[in-house]
């Protein structure tokens, strides 16, 4: 009996899709890198808060263990699956936890940095960079992307 309700609890928490829905478009994987600073905000006591959030927004997340850096940074890796509407709720509280970390730090407090397969990295920049200027122009935000390396995955800032 308390193997049914355990089940039936585990159930309620998870997202409503299954693992296969994964496939289709409308559910993103969205690595964001949060400073090392912002990430106990983030998880909270015993993991309480990450799981909270999971639950207010649908979403499952995952973080990179303490000290486990992004290489070249400072920053753990939070990956992100859910639907675009649940993962924007989820950016919203990720980006107001990194202003509450750093109040007076203007820039980064505007900056949410995500990483991007290098293949991706080549639609978004765009032949001689047309792609990037042409978003950079049309949004007023200002974005980069870390240059190719022998790592599979480069760091995008959007700053703005």
């Amino acid at each position: 009996m308390s193997s049914s309700s355990s089940s039936s609890r585990h159930q309620t928490n998870r997202p409503d899709y299954d693992e296969k829905e994964c496939l289709y478009e409308n559910v993103l994987h969205i690595k964001f890198l949060l400073p090392g600073t912002t990430t106990g905000s983030v998880i909270g006591k015993g993991g309480e808060r990450i799981a909270s959030l999971q639950k207010e927004t649908n979403t499952k997340m995952k973080m990179s263990k303490a000290g486990d850096y992004f290489p070249g940074t400072q920053e753990r890796v939070c990956l992100v699956i859910g639907t675009i509407s649940n993962v924007l709720s989820v950016y919203e509280f990720l980006s107001e936890k990194i202003k509450e970390t750093f109040p007076g730090d203007v820039i980064r407090s505007r900056q949410i940095k995500l990483l991007i397969p290098n293949a991706t990295a080549g639609v978004i920049i765009g032949k001689g960079g047309t792609t990037i200027e042409n978003i950079k122009h049309d949004t007023t935000a200002s974005l980069t992307i870390t240059p190719k390396s022998d790592i599979s995955e480069r760091v995008m800032t959007i700053t703005g």
